[in-house]
């Protein structure tokens, strides 16, 4: 729990919004986030985040869709264990700065924090680091967690978009200048990267979409624009299961806009993907029966694979039984488009 010298450190910049704490109570912490954009909606508002979209934000603050925006059983169960593992990382991060030389500890804020100037701007700390000689707060920690499968993003220095955009977005609210973000990647890889605050990036960039997109688009009740990941939120929404009509009439230019430019853009896709093959031939007819072909810039690989499938039409035609047992329909939407009536 930070000190009152602590709080007067920071009450320049930010106040106390809110002291739900989520290990106790995850659905007022939930809650709390809808008065405000917390950091961990800002890459989804500037659009760097692969799995939500400034819209899918918009309808959790304005409470629309609520049973489908609220969090999934997985999702509340990653957010749990993810919330378990904090302290450990926390802990981790210390011992090896304070092995390196430093003299600091963590402190937990047990609230969370707005803007002075933006009060619709939160910010939600994980840890805040001291200086163990002094007691002055010197920057702040965000604790991540992943699988193995995403080591990749945080390997040799990397740094995920979205997250670092959120460390940005704290150190904006509480006017430190100075983050750590330490991620435990697969039970057994320990990343740990300085993050200093960039006041031009935030500013210029990050501050002007937040800002729009709560005054304009919250405060308005005015959707935001759609974004790729908009794309597979809508395929989780519409199900095939809740279709109830036929035909809707798209009274309205811009869809026929809209199938001109998805029109085109399949075209391109269409002739970039046989350059690449073209090229791709090329490459393979120099390196022939090898394994690997080597130019200055380039290493090329055109290894051997196996892949095991099942023949399904075996195994119906022998075991029918066992064929229908096993069978397993999945149902799906599939977005076609045909265009029907031609240009004068």
């Amino acid at each position: 729990m930070l000190t009152e010298k602590q709080l007067e450190q920071l009450k320049s910049y930010c106040v106390v919004s809110s002291n739900a704490k989520q290990e106790e109570d995850e659905q007022a912490w939930l809650a709390a986030r809808t008065h405000g954009i917390g950091g961990s909606d800002v890459g989804a508002i500037c659009g760097v985040n692969n799995w939500s979209s400034a819209r899918q934000i918009y309808f959790r603050k304005v409470g629309m869709f609520q049973d489908e925006s609220s969090p999934s059983a997985a999702a509340l169960e990653r957010m749990h264990f993810g919330h378990v593992l904090e302290p450990v990382v926390a802990e981790e991060f210390v011992k090896r700065q304070n092995a390196d030389g430093a003299t600091i500890e963590c402190v937990e804020a047990d609230c969370s924090f707005s803007s002075v100037k933006y009060p619709y701007l939160l910010a939600n700390v994980d840890r805040f680091v001291v200086d163990s000689n002094t007691g002055e707060l010197v920057g702040i920690l965000e604790c991540k967690t992943a699988n193995e499968n995403m080591n990749s993003e945080w390997a040799d220095g990397q740094i995920p978009q979205s997250y670092y955009l959120q460390v940005q977005h704290y150190l904006f609210v509480t006017g430190l200048q100075h983050a750590w973000i330490s991620c435990l990647v697969g039970g057994n890889k320990f990343y740990t990267y300085d993050i200093f605050y960039d006041a031009s990036m935030y500013e210029s960039f990050v501050l002007p979409k937040l800002d729009h997109f709560w005054n304009v688009n919250v405060k308005t009740f005015t959707e935001p624009a759609p974004m790729p990941a908009d794309c597979d939120f809508y395929d989780n929404l519409f199900t095939a299961s809740s279709v109830t009509g036929d035909t809707v009439e798209l009274n309205d230019v811009k869809f026929d806009t809209l199938g001109d430019e998805i029109m085109e853009l399949k075209a391109q896709i269409k002739e970039l993907e046989a350059q690449v093959k073209e090229k791709q031939a090329a490459i393979k007819n120099a390196i022939g029966d090898n394994l690997r072909g080597v130019s200055y810039r380039y290493e090329y690989t055109w290894a051997p694979r196996s892949r095991t499938s099942v023949d399904s039409n075996k195994l119906r035609q022998q075991y029918p039984d066992v064929y229908d047992d096993c069978i397993k329909v999945t149902e799906y939407r599939q977005l076609g488009i045909k265009k029907v009536v031609e240009d004068d």
